[in-house]
């Protein structure tokens, strides 16, 4: 099996509609999740599978609908903290039609971690990444917006140990330029920080020609590990890892302690 970071993000776009039905896709070596939906007939619905082919568990920390037409469930960002064995499917959502006699559509993304006890430090643990002494050395290819942000319309998600996520998005509602997200212990204490920008839809890993840039910073503040990750439009992803103390006030970063910091008190987690 591919070996990934203990806390990672991906983004999936999946468009449906009412007369497609993806078959389950075959493993790809360096993809870490696998998604296809099936088509409910009574009553008229499609469940949405993610298969995880890594040799450890992961968690869907968050999904998001969006593009939505003619559906009954809310165009938003949900929060559902499903756990998925190694090598195990799960159903990530079912999605309904407001009418039957209307077609519908809709898109989504998630965002998982990682669980298990892989030594923080391991180089390889970001495919392809390449290690860095210095985060004052990655130039974001997105720059980080603080215009317009508003907290996830379902509130924290408390976490079974007492902790909880919490997001805020920015941009339009229907296509987002960012989502920040931040991961509390039970004491309120951020352990693990992410954030997507720029093209959040665009199906990570892949040159896309017709994608737009993106931009992923992954803190894992317990771990102190840090990962860093350009997606050009229509060139190979560049990735980064530094380890040691993560750079909660870099500017070039966004100064995610200031982020945390307004999360945290606008968002809730307490």
């Amino acid at each position: 099996m591919h070996r990934l970071p203990a806390s990672a993000a991906a983004l999936l776009v999946l468009a449906a509609c009412a007369k497609t039905i993806n078959p389950e896709p075959v493993p790809v070596p360096g993809v870490a999740l696998q998604t296809w939906s099936v088509e409910v007939r009574e009553p008229r619905a499609r469940d949405i599978y993610l298969r995880n082919d890594t040799d450890r568990d992961v968690v869907i920390t968050s999904l998001q609908l969006y593009n939505c037409r003619n559906i009954k469930q809310d165009c938003k960002a949900y929060t559902p903290n499903v756990t998925i064995p190694a090598g195990r499917t799960a159903k990530a959502i079912r999605v309904e039609p407001f009418n039957n006699k209307v077609t519908w559509t809709y898109n989504f993304n998630y965002q998982f971690r990682m669980v298990g006890s892989a030594t923080a430090s391991t180089p390889d643990r970001v495919a392809g990444a390449t290690q860095i002494a210095d985060v004052a050395a990655f130039v974001p290819a997105v720059a980080a917006t603080t215009d317009g942000g508003r907290c996830n319309g379902g509130g924290p998600t408390r976490e079974s140990d007492g902790g909880s996520t919490l997001i805020m998005i920015f941009g339009n509602s229907i296509r987002p330029s960012r989502i920040v997200r931040v991961h509390l212990d039970p004491a309120r204490r951020p352990f693990e920080y992410g954030d997507t920008r720029g093209d959040v839809t665009r199906r990570p890993d892949l040159s896309d020609s017709t994608a737009s840039d993106r931009t992923d910073i992954r803190l894992q503040i317990d771990r102190q590990m840090t990962y860093l990750i350009n997606e050009p439009k229509g060139a190979p992803r560049e990735s980064y890892y530094v380890g040691g103390p993560v750079p909660l006030s870099a500017e070039n970063l966004g100064d995610p302690a200031a982020m945390i910091e307004r999360i945290v008190k606008e968002c809730g987690g307490k």
